[in-house]
């Protein structure tokens, strides 16, 4: 969530739209995530737990670096711009509610149609049974990668939503938590 948050007013601040920044800050996070997930995934419960909570204060160290004072304000708040769809203010209000509904709403049609795929099918065999869906012929590392490139475009997206809504974040905004809490 951090990560989307800083990422998507960063990439304000660079001239991109804040409805197209929160898209991308998705998929640079996702990206991101591959540096833990990759390693993690042949992991199984509780240390893939473990993994991702080193993960968790990996990336609240980094932010509260001197190297990355100019993208996460270090001990200071960074501050979003209005949340805006071309000349409509959707900073506030109703306005603010209709604008995080749709872009939950979508991104649940978009899970919904993934989940009746040949993807979806493949997820819920790995969950049901991770070594029968591999007799099967499903590379479990490969689906597994996904979940865990969609679960942390997800999470950026939302981090990001959220740093639009309260129009400010800093690193003290996510703590661990936070992840708990989420």
């Amino acid at each position: 969530m951090a990560l989307g948050a800083f990422t998507s007013i960063y990439l304000t601040k660079l001239g991109i739209p804040p409805l197209l920044a929160m898209q991308l800050a998705g998929v640079l996070v996702s990206l991101a995530g591959l540096n833990f997930g990759l390693p993690s995934l042949r992991l199984k419960e509780l240390y893939l737990l473990i993994t991702t909570l080193g993960a968790q204060f990996f990336f609240d160290w980094l932010l509260r670096t001197e190297r990355m004072v100019w993208f996460s304000g270090g001990a200071y708040a960074v501050y979003a711009p209005p949340l805006s769809l071309g000349p409509l203010d959707l900073s506030s209000g109703y306005p603010l509610y209709a604008a995080a509904i749709t872009i939950t709403i979508l991104h649940l049609v978009a899970l919904a149609n993934l989940g009746r795929s040949y993807i979806g099918r493949a997820f819920k065999a790995i969950r049901d049974r991770d070594v029968a869906a591999e007799i099967i012929g499903v590379n479990v590392f490969k689906y597994k990668l996904l979940a865990f490139l969609a679960s942390a475009y997800l999470a950026a997206v939302g981090g990001a939503l959220w740093a639009f809504a309260v129009r400010s974040v800093s690193v003290e905004s996510f703590t661990f938590l936070t992840s708990l809490e989420v």
